[in-house]
């Protein structure tokens, strides 16, 4: 029965797009793959737990599945993976298995107006942060909790008109995991997350009857219940409104909302923000430079309201939006929040053979949160479940559509703590991505700052990656992995630290359209970790992987 409830939702979204769907030509394409991989592990570590890091080979096979439905009304693409891996160990055999998926789909109930819209996953991650880094299915596996996300939502458009230009949008969202840390990070794990949430969002612009007048706003609001840290709250807003007072150039006027309301005392670094956190308001006055609706330039001066510390304090704001070419803009602020200043920044640049993106964001947020809000894409586009960028391109135009099976690849791993404390999360990203015909290069940069509520606890996080490919023939291909982690962690005056250092170096042979063969080689070096509870430990690995893959497609309509 608790199934059925949780998947509610998703059922009542499939049966009004039965209903919704029926007399449209539908578009259905499903594609599947198999993959069996005889894979050599060689270990050498200083932890010497029986059994823990012994050298092993492992048989593993894969299937995967991916099905996409497009009709006038609905949208759905859906991805399966189920791996079986059968270890070898000097103890005897064991086996194990683990199962992932994706799922999406966009109902339009009314064509550009009203839409209804749901999406989940099924993923695996390490809860032990001395591995964070080095667990994958073959190595310290038992260090991984599976997590689970549904969500379902609407969003309703109103077209611009002589007016306003009107959006809403609504989701509710649910997410569990096994596992998760503990709320004081000295004990390794308790009974896993359970967090439900749901979210609005309102965005207003001026319509086309304004002419030298110009107006906008937004709010957010959000609630999640967390299973150990009881409810958070938030709630934002900002708007604007300016007039030209000769061309280009005019008057604004500014405000901003944030509040944010949490069960329990706040601590640690959090405790220093108490009253700004629970309400910091600002007004400003300024100049606009605005030559088109998408092209502004504005400074204002500012003034904060607040129950903390920084109440009737000044200082200057500056926020941009500029597209240069079709192929290259930015856009940004600066200004103040709850915890001092703050900003943002997104740059794209691109050319018919090489793309650049750079971004820097600040939330305040929760793990369940991030799995649904955060978007991290790089530069390359590969089908849904690819993880080399040999099964990858990378689009003619920045705004390119994702086709159905489709998705946005971050090769570096970025790792999201499993802990449903509230943290304020600073996030500087950087990709750069080069297509030629028959080379492909990625390089993903990362650097990420995490405070957190509910103790005094700081991780930084700093992550460089390169992937690249080479068409060395024309049915062999080389790929190349590099991937260089640092895991900052500070609890109390006591430090932890996790340095890893992954080199991947492969080929893979077509033998026919759907039949391939690859070879690869894996050295990981992941040197003097040290756990906040636990002693340094070093840990190397080499792994070579033997694999055998054979790809079907079927369409139909």
């Amino acid at each position: 029965m608790e199934r059925i409830e949780q998947f509610r939702p998703a059922l009542i979204a499939t049966l009004c797009a039965a209903v919704f769907s029926t007399a449209s030509v539908a578009d259905v394409q499903i594609t599947g793959s198999v993959n069996s991989s005889l894979v050599h592990q060689s270990l050498d570590s200083s932890d010497d737990t029986p059994g823990r890091y012994e050298d092993r080979d492992t048989l593993q096979i894969s299937p995967t599945v991916v099905a996409s439905y497009i009709s006038n009304k609905l949208n759905a693409n859906v991805a399966a993976t189920h791996l079986y891996q059968r270890f070898e160990l000097d103890a005897g055999s064991r086996s194990d298995s683990f199962t992932e998926f994706t799922y999406n789909g966009t109902l339009n109930v009314i064509d550009n107006v009203f839409q209804i819209f749901a999406q989940g996953s099924q993923g695996y991650q390490s809860v032990r942060p001395g591995s964070y880094t080095s667990s994958d299915f073959l190595l310290n596996n038992q260090d991984l909790t599976k997590t689970t996300t549904h969500s379902i939502g609407a969003a309703l458009a109103v077209a611009r008109n002589d007016f306003a230009d009107v959006s809403i949008s609504g989701r509710y969202y649910q997410a569990k995991s096994d596992a998760s840390l503990t709320d004081d990070e000295l004990a390794s794990q308790n009974t896993g997350i359970d967090s439900k949430g749901a979210s609005a969002t309102l965005v207003l612009a001026n319509g086309d009857w304004f002419r030298d007048a110009y107006w906008n706003a937004s709010a957010n609001y959000r609630k999640i219940d967390r299973q150990d840290f009881g409810f958070f709250e938030s709630q934002s807003a900002n708007g604007q409104i300016g007039y030209n007072l000769y061309g280009d150039f005019g008057l604004v006027v500014t405000a901003t909302h944030e509040e944010f309301e949490t069960e329990g005392q706040l601590s640690g670094g959090f405790g220093l923000f108490d009253g700004q956190f629970q309400r910091f308001n600002t007004y400003g006055v300024g100049l606009n430079y605005r030559p088109a609706a998408g092209r502004f330039f504005t400074v204002t001066a500012n003034k904060i309201s607040t129950d903390g510390n920084d109440d009737g304090e000044t200082f200057i704001g500056v926020s941009t939006q500029w597209q240069f070419s079709p192929r290259t803009s930015i856009s940004g602020d600066y200004g103040r929040r709850y915890y001092g200043e703050s900003g943002s920044l997104t740059f794209n640049y691109g050319t018919r053979a090489a793309r650049a993106s750079v971004s820097y964001q600040e939330s305040t947020t929760t793990y369940s949160s991030l799995l649904f809000d955060f978007a991290d894409a790089g530069t390359f586009v590969c089908p849904a479940g690819a993880v080399d960028i040999i099964d990858c391109f990378q689009p003619d135009s920045l705004d390119y559509e994702l086709q159905p099976g489709e998705q946005a690849v971050q090769f570096t791993e970025v790792i999201s703590e499993v802990t449903e404390q509230v943290v304020l999360r600073r996030q500087l990203s950087s990709t750069l991505g080069f297509q030629k015909r028959k080379l492909r290069v990625s390089f993903d940069a990362r650097y990420i700052d995490t405070t957190y509520s509910e103790n005094n606890r700081q991780q930084i996080q700093k992550v460089i990656g390169m992937n690249t490919s080479l068409q060395a023939g024309a049915r062999s291909s080389l790929y190349a992995r590099a991937q260089y982690s640092i895991f900052d962690t500070e609890l109390n005056g006591t430090e932890g630290e996790s340095n890893n250092k992954v080199y991947t170096l492969g080929v893979r042979n077509q033998l026919s359209r759907g039949l391939s063969v690859n070879a690869e080689l894996r050295y990981m070096d992941n040197e003097d970790n040290r756990d906040l509870t636990t002693p340094a430990f070093t840990l190397n690995e080499t792994r070579i992987t033997l694999g055998l893959t054979y790809r079907m497609q079927t369409n139909g309509r």
